[in-house]
């Protein structure tokens, strides 16, 4: 990376080091020579940013697939990042733990189950104004070119199996770990 310049600081300062990119939102009253004091970075290319991200702060998961294997394996996988977890076997399970544990700050789900699937979930989740500002992943087996739905608007899709990296660096980038 070359180096950064500070043109308000007078001619060519070069900007302190362990700068990496910066995006500097100037206020709307900015002119020449005003020192600009605040700046947000991005890991990423600012481009590319998302413009509104996720609260991220620690809180719980909570798993819905009515597999007890899948959610015993993802359960583990997260306890041991020290993410705080809790399960559901069905639908209907998970909106009812969700609506009571305002600790939740993240819902893995599954698609395909039985009485509640992850389609009515997803709409009864949406359909509720609090519910709805919960990040939403959508864990299945089935191929996800079938499931990426405008409908779903999920906040992310994982394809079973998952490895345990690629899921505790998706689920950290809407909830932190408690431990």
């Amino acid at each position: 990376m070359g180096i950064l310049f500070n043109d308000s600081l007078g001619p060519r300062q070069p900007m302190p080091s362990g700068f990496g990119r910066v995006v500097v939102a100037a206020p709307n009253n900015w002119k020449p020579g005003h020192v600009i004091r605040h700046a947000a970075r991005f890991s990423d290319d600012p481009l590319l940013a998302d413009p509104d991200p996720p609260h991220v702060g620690p809180g719980r998961v909570l798993i819905v697939d009515d597999d007890e294997d899948v959610r015993t394996v993802l359960s583990s996988f997260l306890s041991i990042a020290g993410f705080d977890v809790v399960q559901a076997g069905g639908g209907a399970e998970g909106l009812k733990l969700l609506r009571a544990d305002k600790m939740i700050r993240l819902v893995l789900l599954d698609l395909t189950m039985p009485e509640m699937d992850g389609w009515r979930f997803r709409h009864e989740q949406r359909s509720d104004p609090h519910l709805s500002q919960i990040p939403t992943i959508i864990v299945s087996g089935e191929p996800l070119a079938h499931i990426v739905d405008e409908e779903l608007k999920a906040a992310d899709y994982l394809s079973k199996p998952v490895s345990r990296d690629h899921l505790v660096g998706v689920v950290a980038k809407y909830c932190q770990p408690v431990k």
